[in-house]
């Protein structure tokens, strides 16, 4: 069994990650936020309802709830 290459592992890291905090982050984020609110109405035929936070202080991006019923679930 050979040893992990350290010289491309280093390379590596210091290559730009997309996972690295950026201006565009955000804008992903919230983007990532939108795509998986529509895919949770669309899957449940309208039958759900998605809202999200102008503030994200707790942690909660999308809270989802059945038209007509008064559960939620914070997401």
């Amino acid at each position: 069994m050979s040893e992990p290459d350290l010289e491309n592992t280093e390379a590596d890291e210091s290559e730009e990650d997309y996972r690295d905090k950026s201006p565009s982050a955000g804008r992903m984020g919230k983007a990532v936020e939108y795509l998986v609110a529509s895919a949770c109405i669309l899957a449940s035929r309208g039958e759900l309802n998605a809202a999200t936070s102008l503030v994200d202080d707790e942690g909660v991006d999308l809270v989802f709830n059945r038209r007509g019923s008064s559960a939620t679930l914070a997401v």
